[in-house]
């Protein structure tokens, strides 16, 4: 299966109620989930599901990818910030049979969960910024192990989002 894995764009470095879970998207972080979407759209594996943490920047860049994707969106409590990697994962063998997966949250649970599915001596997991996806070819076979090898990185140039 196709895992992309994504964090949210971004987001303001402060809410109007001042809490973390409300902070929503700047300018540049609605720019770069609309780039991410058209390059989604038109990748080999498109995401045919969308998983995101319910935090309003994670939601807010998972749904404007879902607008050029036009496929299903689920929010996910496993997601969110605080959440273990392994959460994750439980989530994602969950929806294996979805072909190509999109998961849309925060660090450091994405970069965990990346390094935990690609174990390698000669390949170096990208720290994965805002506005940024990784796509994983990942292998869930029944019970084992998990293991995934690095597809490429997406992220749009900076002077492509700036502001």
């Amino acid at each position: 299966m196709r895992l992309w894995i994504i964090r949210h764009g971004k987001a303001e470095q402060e809410s109007p109620t001042g809490h973390d879970e409300h902070r929503l998207l700047r300018d540049r972080g609605r720019r770069q989930a609309e780039w991410l979407g058209a390059a989604l759209r038109e990748s080999d594996a498109p995401p045919s599901l969308i998983l995101s943490s319910g935090l309003l920047r994670a939601i807010e860049t998972a749904r404007i990818i879902q607008g050029a994707l036009e496929c299903p969106l689920l929010v996910e409590p496993a997601l969110e910030t605080g959440r273990a990697a392994e959460d994750a994962l439980r989530l994602i063998r969950s929806h294996a049979d979805a072909g190509s997966l999109a998961v849309v949250g925060h660090n450091p649970q994405l970069e965990s969960l990346a390094g935990m599915l690609v174990r390698s001596d000669t390949v170096a997991i990208p720290g994965i910024r805002t506005g940024q996806a990784i796509e994983l070819a990942l292998t869930l076979a029944g019970n084992g192990a998990p293991f995934a090898s690095l597809v490429r990185s997406l992220r749009a140039a900076e002077s492509a989002t700036a502001s």
